[in-house]
């Protein structure tokens, strides 16, 4: 099966090279690769055309998009869905430049959507680097991530997208880098993704929790991503109170399009109460 890979791209310049050559030197060969350049200010288009030089010389029979915003989009999903609109194979892996992945990564995340063709999304586990490519935590980020312990996460798995929901995907999101996913192809995303774009923080997790809705999950307990943390990250720089704001919009979302355990509602409440409680909202 085919796959594409998007390179959404805002002055990455310097990084630029060292995407492609992770992107490149996977052990599954990919079929496509589109270059979204978000209307850079530094030398990202020169960097990027030369990547594409390069490219063409070696790889001959990969495909080549270049798409470039003559206006900033100012949200990460419309750039997403100009990648998948523009995609041309089955599968679409969005690779965000300054990220980084292990040579086996495309290969063994695939796998699961080679084998179930109701699967939309195929993640693994991520290793939290800074731009020098350095870890950040001694734990993995799901350790990190998982506070109430579930062990959801203890062993690869395929998981019916509404049960995920259910579960875990309701109280936060626990796919925290989009670069560590590969998601089957489909028309429908476009729609998703336009009002995805309509939140500030939380658009990824909407599109998520779309996706889950329609159809299943894969899980590979592998720290096959290596997600790039800034010191100026969303994380850190963002509107507190926008952040809790679409935290308990996305709760709504998910409990009227699924039905909750009574654990996982109270779960709820106890995530939007922490949020409120550490950054002084009540």
């Amino acid at each position: 099966m085919s796959v594409s890979v998007v390179v959404p791209n805002y002055n990455y310049a310097k990084l630029l090279s060292r995407r492609v050559a992770s992107i490149l030197n996977q052990t599954k060969q990919i079929d496509e690769i589109i270059f979204l350049d978000d209307c850079s200010t530094d030398d990202s288009l020169e960097v990027i055309d030369k990547e594409i030089q390069k490219i063409r010389e070696r790889n001959p029979d990969i495909k080549i998009q270049k798409i470039v915003n003559k206006k900033n989009s100012g949200s990460v999903c419309r750039q997403w869905a100009k990648g998948f609109k523009a995609a041309t194979s089955d599968y679409v892996w969005i690779a965000e430049v300054d990220d980084l992945a292990e040579k086996s990564f495309l290969e063994k995340t695939m796998a699961p959507l080679l084998k179930d063709d109701s699967i939309l999304i195929s993640y693994t586990e991520s290793v939290v680097v800074n731009p020098k490519n350095k870890p950040v935590f001694k734990r993995n980020l799901r350790r990190t991530l998982e506070k109430k312990r579930l062990g959801h996460w203890a062993r690869s798995y395929v998981a019916d997208g509404k049960k995920e929901l259910q579960d875990v995907m309701c109280v936060y999101n626990t796919i925290p880098n989009v670069s560590a996913v590969v998601f089957k192809n489909d028309a429908r995303y476009e729609k998703i993704l336009e009002k995805a774009a309509e939140y500030s923080i939380a658009g990824d997790w909407y599109f998520y929790v779309q996706l889950l809705l329609i159809g299943k999950i894969a899980y590979i307990n592998e720290k096959l991503n290596r997600y790039c943390v800034h010191s100026d990250s969303v994380t850190k720089t963002t509107d507190k109170r926008k952040y809790l704001e679409e935290t308990k919009e996305l709760h709504r979302v998910i409990s009227e399009a699924v039905e909750l355990p009574t654990k996982s509602k109270k779960n709820l409440i106890k995530q939007e109460q922490y949020l409120a409680r550490i950054w002084g909202l009540e």
